[in-house]
């Protein structure tokens, strides 16, 4: 999946969030060093429930 189609998966997500009345939060990862499972531009979003959107990791750590 490449950067675009997730960054617009996330905001798919957070418009249907912001919609609904829930509140949400995203992270941006702005850079990586040495080796990582996402490249930087990866997005994750949280919305008041606890439901996820996008990945900034590999979904174990996430999940942690």
């Amino acid at each position: 999946m490449g950067i675009l189609h997730a960054m617009k998966d996330t905001m798919k997500a957070v418009q249907q969030w912001d919609a609904a009345g829930l509140r949400s939060a995203e992270a941006l990862l702005v850079g990586v060093q040495h080796s990582s499972p996402r490249p930087a531009g990866a997005r994750r979003a949280v919305n008041g429930k606890g439901e996820m959107a996008g990945a900034v990791a590999m979904r174990c750590v996430e999940s942690d």
